[in-house]
C-alpha cells in the first residue's frame, strides 16, 4: 500500500491502536515530517528554538498515545489523516501561546534601571537592615524575590500591578533612608 493514502492510513491507525510499535515509530515519523514543515510558520520568531519544535511534536504524539480513540474516530469521519496530524499540532501552538501569554502575565520581570536603583539597598548591609525593619510583611517578601538574580528567580509572588506599588514604597523608602527624602 502507498503511504498516505486512506487506506495505508487506516492500516497505519489500526496498527496503532494494536500498540504496533513500528505503526507508532511510522506515524511519529509522519508527525515530525509534518511538525518541521507546519511548526516554523506557526511559531514565527519562537521557532528558532529547534528544542519547542521537538517538544511541540512529542507532546502532540503523547496526545495520540494517550488517546487512540480519539485518533481513530477521527479517521472514521473520512478525512486525511495529515489533515488531523495539522490540527492537532496547530492546536499544541495555540496551548503553547496561551501557556507562555499566562506565564508572562504573572511574573514581574525588573528592569535594569530598576535593579541598578534598588542596588544600593543590597551593597549596604547596614542601611537593608534599617530598610527591612521599616517594611511591610509584603514589601520584605518582594524585596527578597527583587534579590535574586534575575535568571534563578522564580516568578513574582505579586501581581503586576500590586509588584510596583510594593517597588515603588521600597523604593521611596531607601531613598528616604540614603538620602534624607
Amino acid at each position: 500500500m502507498r503511504a498516505n493514502t486512506p487506506p495505508a492510513d487506516q492500516h497505519l491507525i489500526n496498527q496503532c491502536q494494536a500498540n504496533d510499535p513500528e505503526a507508532w515509530d511510522q506515524l511519529d515519523a509522519r508527525l515530525r515530517e509534518r511538525g518541521h514543515h507546519l511548526l516554523p510558520k506557526a511559531l514565527g520568531q519562537a521557532a528558532a528554538d529547534e528544542g519547542l519544535i521537538d517538544d511541540l511534536i512529542e507532546d502532540t504524539l503523547m496526545e495520540l498515545v494517550l488517546q487512540k480513540q480519539v485518533l481513530a474516530a477521527f479517521h472514521e469521519s473520512g478525512r486525511p489523516l495529515n489533515n488531523y496530524l495539522d490540527y492537532l499540532l496547530n492546536r499544541r501552538v495555540k496551548h503553547y501561546y496561551q501557556e507562555r501569554k499566562r506565564r508572562l502575565r504573572h511574573e514581574k520581570h525588573v528592569s535594569e534601571a530598576q535593579l541598578a536603583e534598588l542596588a544600593p539597598v543590597y551593597w549596604l548591609p547596614d542601611i537593608e537592615q534599617d530598610l527591612i525593619q521599616c517594611l511591610t510583611r509584603a514589601e520584605r517578601r518582594y524585596l527578597e524575590w527583587a534579590k535574586q538574580p534575575p535568571l534563578d528567580a522564580p516568578p513574582c509572588p505579586f501581581r503586576d500591578s500590586y509588584a510596583r506599588e510594593l517597588e515603588r514604597r521600597i523604593l521611596k523608602k531607601a531613598r528616604r533612608l540614603l538620602y534624607g527624602e
